[in-house]
């Protein structure tokens, strides 16, 4: 697993050609490209991934875990709809924090190679906003109730369910003992609000 992102690098004003930071993080990635990577060999956006609002089934992250799920997330695949059973699309190569209609998000440049086939389309279906939202998958321990503090799955000790309402208060849970970070995706409508391109 990587251990350490690198200083943020500084966004390409090109949408064509990369930075020569992005680049040279794209090159340093862990288990990254076997030759060094071009200019003329990448496409590079950014994607807002995940933030600390609830999201669709009432889950959400603290907002002091976001940076170490950004550093989690460097290196990472990138993925189209959370499909496991076909290899990715592109790989991140940064992570940092930024604020979002009034929330923190998890920010990551992402790459993937010209030569692909599909890579113009790719490129086109972002630009254009047909593909707009995004959607991160972790692997965590333990869902901690927001209301009462407990572990939602000692039913003895939390009696909250998530969506319900309890003295005027929707119950949400917090992803807690976040382990690793599985991928992140290109998603038709993503579970937390606010994701997307940038």
């Amino acid at each position: 697993m990587n251990t350490h992102v690198p200083t943020p690098v500084r966004l390409s004003r090109r949408t064509e050609t990369p930075s020569s930071e992005e680049l040279a993080a794209v090159n340093a990635l862990e288990d990254g490209p076997l030759t060094p990577l071009k200019p003329d060999d990448i496409y590079v956006r950014y994607v807002r991934l995940t933030g600390d609002q609830a999201n669709a089934y009432h889950g959400k992250f603290r907002t002091n875990d976001l940076p170490r799920l950004a550093e989690m997330t460097v290196g990472k695949t990138v993925l189209i709809g959370h499909n496991r059973s076909e290899a990715g699309v592109g790989r991140f190569f940064d992570g940092r924090i930024i604020a979002h209609a009034g929330h923190q998000f998890t920010f990551h440049g992402f790459y993937w190679p010209q030569a692909r086939s599909d890579a113009g389309d790719l490129a086109a279906d972002i630009d254009s906003g047909i593909y707009h939202s995004a959607s991160i998958s972790v692997w965590f321990s333990r869902p901690t109730c927001a209301l009462c503090g407990e572990d939602m799955r000692h039913v003895q000790k939390c009696r909250h369910l998530p969506g319900q309402e309890y003295n005027g208060q929707i119950c949400t849970f917090y992803y807690d003992e976040i382990e690793d970070v599985a991928e992140g995706s290109i998603v038709y409508a993503g579970a937390h609000p606010g994701t997307g391109f940038a």
